[in-house]
């Protein structure tokens, strides 16, 4: 914010105000990571509800938009109102069937591979009890792929092309052709195994996109010693890593970040 203020920037918010005051100008601050705005502590909580009083103090001054993820937009507007500090809410909506079979179809497309779907496995249960929608899967094993990638992603790209990833593989018979094998119809659970406390860990961080090993121990209550155990256990599981360049600092691995903020979501922990 050192710019709109044309030298030094104030050491608080009531002095930045009136220094924006004074400017005399109209501005305009788009902040993209919104989530490091605050930190889950009463400290923290303090520091935002600080903030977003700023931002309505000098909304006639300066355009605000921020962006936020779902679980840090919900939680704030849960403990501080967040929607109340502005006057529009965009929320992206989640992609349909054909828009992620659009999405993966022209991401595959450049690769200049032919694509097979297998029809998916139809048990005699199934056929009596839904005999056409059995019939219609095999014969068209792309749609019920697709119509099956849309419910188990619920909408979000980064999942559903995991799932993609999940079911390519080469045909061993044509080195031009891959095969997608059938979804599998029950899905498994990554956080479901984990202690509770692992599980508000990974909330932690999700909420927070990523934490220094002692802002997590403040916002989870837990001594240093036994954060880095559980951190370490996550770590080896494939949930969590580690962020290049800082010295303990964490953030959930991208290809588990989608799987795990929806079963959190689910579990109502986010």
């Amino acid at each position: 914010l050192e710019g709109l203020t044309h030298d030094s920037s104030p050491e608080t918010f009531a002095g930045l105000t009136r220094r924006i005051h004074g400017n005399n100008d109209r501005h305009v601050v788009f902040i993209e990571d919104g989530d490091r705005l605050y930190m889950r502590t009463p400290e923290g909580m303090e520091r935002c509800r600080r903030f977003l009083d700023f931002m309505a103090r000098t909304s006639d001054d300066i355009l605000w938009i921020v962006m936020l993820d779902q679980p840090m937009a919900t939680f704030l507007e849960t403990s501080l109102d967040l929607f109340d500090h502005f006057t529009h809410t965009l929320q992206f909506p989640e992609l349909g069937t054909e828009e992620i079979e659009e999405m993966i179809s022209l991401r595959h497309r450049v690769s200049g591979f032919h694509l097979e779907f297998e029809p998916p496995e139809t048990r005699v249960v199934d056929r009596l009890r839904h005999p056409i929608a059995a019939s219609e899967a095999s014969r068209r094993p792309r749609q019920a792929f697709f119509e099956r990638l849309g419910r188990l992603s619920n909408g979000n790209p980064m999942l559903a092309l995991l799932y993609w990833l999940r079911s390519v593989r080469p045909d061993p018979e044509d080195d031009t052709r891959f095969r997608v094998q059938p979804l599998p119809k029950e899905e498994i659970s990554l956080v479901a195994p984990l202690s509770l406390k692992q599980q508000l860990l990974l909330a932690a961080i999700v909420q927070h996109k990523s934490l220094r090993l002692d802002r997590m121990a403040r916002v989870v209550d837990m001594g240093l010693s036994e954060l880095r155990n559980e951190l370490t256990h996550l770590m080896r599981l494939g949930f969590v890593e580690s962020t290049r360049g800082q010295l303990e600092h964490y953030k959930l691995r991208p290809f588990a970040a989608p799987l795990v903020t929806r079963e959190l979501r689910e579990l109502n922990m986010l």
